[in-house]
């Protein structure tokens, strides 16, 4: 009976420990997507703003330079982050997409079409 219930006791205490642990683990995982959902929800809201009203009426100028330097410096500011990106449709950033066929800074070699994605390397070196 003492065998039984020290077993008993050792499995409630065990389960009870990994339930503490998971639900710590948990936290951190929640805590890590929660970061990476609100720099996009902000760059988001950026650039939405920048597209959405009129530069006079408390919008933004904002283009493929302005795009570029708003994703490298989130990645920046995050350490933790493999890459940031925005992808926009045809012409819809400045309307002139066939000005930067090439595949410079985030153009489509092709199209023009403007699709950034900075990286970070295993090595930390961050390129477009």
């Amino acid at each position: 009976m003492v065998s039984d219930r020290v077993s008993q006791q050792a499995q409630e205490d065990a389960l009870q420990t990994l339930q503490h642990l998971g639900g710590k683990y948990a936290g951190e995982i929640r805590s890590e997507f929660t970061e990476a959902l609100e720099a996009a929800r902000g760059m988001a809201t950026t650039f939405a703003v920048g597209k959405l009203n009129p530069v006079g009426s408390g919008g933004l100028q904002i283009g493929r330079d302005e795009v570029n330097s708003i994703l490298l410096n989130v990645l920046k500011s995050y350490p933790d982050f493999n890459g940031t990106y925005s992808c926009w449709e045809p012409d819809a950033i400045d309307g002139q997409d066939f000005l930067f066929t090439g595949g410079q800074n985030g153009n489509n070699e092709q199209t023009g079409r403007f699709t950034p994605y900075w990286t970070r390397g295993a090595d930390g070196k961050i390129a477009v």
